[in-house]
């Protein structure tokens, strides 16, 4: 039977040397020789660890030539353990690790244990101990990495998102499944300002896919948290590129009123953030003493283009009717002010208004106010344009229109 530490080996990319070390171990284990379980998973795992040296480059912390004696003794067969065991345990300034000091104690803990094995000391040594320390190796792998967890997903992203390395269709989930074990939550605001300083330092450059970061917000909750705050503390234009790949990710901000005020009332601007404004209306994420102002901002403002096609889904449509949002459109436009006069507004709005027409239809005062804006002197085109062509395509909408227009004209 397969050991899930087993299976999880097979699922990393690992040096064939440290395979076979944890082999090893695993017949061991399975043989109930304890002690020589531990004793070569630790060597499978410090054989992780100083490839990981080996193959990266010189960490910026430290001088080329104390690199370069770091690399040598981990190449003499006599003393690369040592060496790392010494390189695990450096102070924060020289640790090329970057690991948390409780980290460093773990790491230590294990060391005593293994030192128990090799040197047959008296503390006993049970399967317990090989497998929780198995269980530490899955938990930590991705934290022992040189510069540190932070830095080692930092540049797996970039090279995600580097087209001369990976395909675009490339599933991220890897990565994002590697966040959780090498970045703390607490820490989680660094990688992202990491990516933000990436995109502005060099904006032609590797781009960051929203795509990607929104998938952030799918971690442990704890994740998420430090996500929302990250975003709620910086420009405005780094969340709404998320938002226009989910917008189910505003749910996630329903606790910072300020920041939802201020998404609504300056930064959605095209026609497919009606789709945002829906989830902030479907979620009550609008206070209903802002519905008004709400709605009427996005009216004068956003392309309805969206009215037209299937993004605007029937349930979407039920929350604008329960939310006033048609009412407030209707008022807009046919009310005192007449808005379907002027070009601009009414080329804007005008398949929000056919919709709204097809959907519930004339009444007369609609109907009048149509029929004298479009026989008038100069009648806004495009409006006109998509309206004839909508009367012409449902023959109920056209028979109630001419009803009330003819009513009109007998009076």
């Amino acid at each position: 039977m397969k050991l899930p530490f087993e299976s999880w080996l097979e699922q990393q990319n690992i040096e064939n040397e440290a395979l076979e070390l944890f082999k090893e171990g695993i017949l061991c284990y399975k043989n109930s020789a304890y002690r020589a379980a531990l004793l070569f998973s630790f060597l499978g795992f410090q054989t992780i660890l100083k490839y990981r040296v080996l193959e990266s480059q010189q960490p910026a912390i430290l001088t080329e030539g104390h690199w370069e004696a770091i690399q040598k003794d981990l190449l003499d067969d006599d003393e690369w353990d040592t060496r790392l065991i010494q390189l695990v345990r450096a102070n924060h300034d020289k640790n090329i690790f970057y690991v948390s000091e409780d980290l460093k104690s773990q790491y230590e803990y294990w060391k005593y244990r293994r030192n128990d094995c090799a040197h047959a000391k008296g503390n006993k040594i049970s399967e317990a101990h090989v497998e929780a320390y198995w269980l530490f190796i899955q938990s930590n792998f991705y934290k022992f990495v040189v510069l540190g967890g932070l830095e080692h997903i930092f540049q797996l992203i970039i090279k995600h998102h580097d087209l001369r390395y990976t395909s675009a269709d490339e599933d991220p989930q890897i990565i994002l499944d590697k966040i959780e074990s090498a970045v703390k939550p607490e820490d989680l605001h660094l990688l992202l300002n990491r990516l933000v300083e990436h995109v502005e330092s060099d904006p032609l450059g590797i781009p960051i896919n929203d795509s990607f970061v929104a998938k952030f917000f799918y971690l442990q909750e704890n994740y998420v948290r430090e996500c929302v705050k990250f975003f709620v503390n910086h420009d405005m234009k780094w969340i709404i590129g998320l938002l226009r790949y989910d917008s189910n990710i505003v749910t996630f901000f329903n606790q910072h009123g300020a920041f939802i005020r201020n998404l609504w009332y300056d930064h959605l601007i095209t026609e497919q953030d009606y789709i945002i404004y829906s989830s902030l209306l479907r979620n009550n994420m609008v206070p209903d003493n802002q519905l008004e102002e709400a709605h009427e901002k996005m009216i004068n403002r956003l392309p309805t283009d969206i009215f037209r096609n299937r993004a605007f889904t029937e349930p979407a449509a039920l929350v604008f009717e329960q939310k006033g949002f048609f009412s407030k459109l209707t008022e807009l436009a046919f009310g005192t002010d007449l808005n379907l006069d002027k070009w601009k507004w009414s080329a804007r709005n005008r398949y929000a208004i056919i919709f709204y027409l097809e959907r519930y239809g004339f009444t007369e005062h609609i109907a009048t106010r149509i029929s004298r804006v479009l026989n008038g002197s100069y009648p806004p085109f495009d409006f006109k344009f998509k309206f004839d062509e909508f009367l012409e395509n449902n023959e109920e909408r056209r028979l109630e229109y001419e009803r009330y227009t003819n009513e009109q004209l007998e009076e």
